[in-house]
């Protein structure tokens, strides 16, 4: 019966995110030092490390990361849930060189830290 499957199909989807499974997303921003007003660090007290990423591009990075959770947990696949997971990714701290380096090596997924398009990277990476 399809109602049978479909509900059996959004009780599966609950599962996943109430077992909350961590990204496998390796994710880098410039920090602590940051690239106001792109990335930041913001001391707060009572939050578990003392500090918060703030700044437009962690800001878009939160909103990417939902949105590509929510994709991939309709998807019904597990790689993909598994690569993603249901919790955002821990940003490691980088300095600007290292971040370029480990984009270019492949040892992150993602980088922020006020990257834009200038000659001496658009040689390491494509910008369109």
């Amino acid at each position: 019966d399809f109602r049978r499957v479909c509900f059996l199909c959004l009780l599966l989807d609950m599962a996943v995110y109430v077992m909350g499974i961590p990204s496998q997303l390796k994710v880098a921003a410039c920090l602590p030092v940051g690239s106001p007003p792109y990335v930041q660090q913001q001391i707060i007290e009572g939050v578990e490390k003392g500090y918060l990423h703030t700044g437009f591009e962690v800001e878009l990075w939160t909103q990417v990361y939902l949105e590509l959770a929510s994709i991939t947990a309709h998807k019904n696949s597990s790689e993909l849930v598994q690569l993603v997971g249901t919790e955002p990714p821990e940003l490691i701290s980088m300095k600007l060189e290292d971040i370029v380096l480990a984009l270019k090596n492949s040892s992150i997924d993602i980088g922020f830290c006020g990257l834009y398009q200038k000659p001496d990277l658009e040689n390491l990476f494509d910008f369109a």
